[in-house]
């Protein structure tokens, strides 16, 4: 069984605050996402460093185990969570990128 995790994506005026300088033009682009996603920009910033952060995550327990295989299993049992494990960090960045290549299509059309 793959354990979840929950990252907590609430904010509000209690919440740490950080300035952040961006690129010139990522402002705007942030806002047409986060406009098309029907969010504030603080949520899609938010959500996507706690996506990354799970990714990140993820990342290093795979590396661990990839590192150690088998240990406290069979071979063929820590090949299995390797997959399902690969496939959550596939979703989760499939998820990532859905929403800027679905605005990048509306502004190709």
């Amino acid at each position: 069984m793959v354990k979840k995790t929950i990252i907590s994506r609430r904010t509000d005026r209690g919440s740490d605050q950080f300035q952040l300088r961006l690129p010139k033009g990522m402002r705007e682009h942030l806002a047409e996402v986060a406009e098309h996603q029907g969010h504030t920009m603080n949520a899609v910033i938010v959500t996507a460093l706690a996506m990354y952060f799970e990714t990140e995550r993820q990342s290093a327990a795979l590396r661990a185990q990839i590192q150690a295989p088998g240990q406290g299993s069979t071979d063929t049992k820590g090949f299995e969570d390797l997959v399902v494990r690969l496939d959550q960090l596939t979703e989760l960045i499939r998820k990532a990128d859905t929403s800027l290549v679905q605005l990048l299509k509306e502004k190709i059309k």
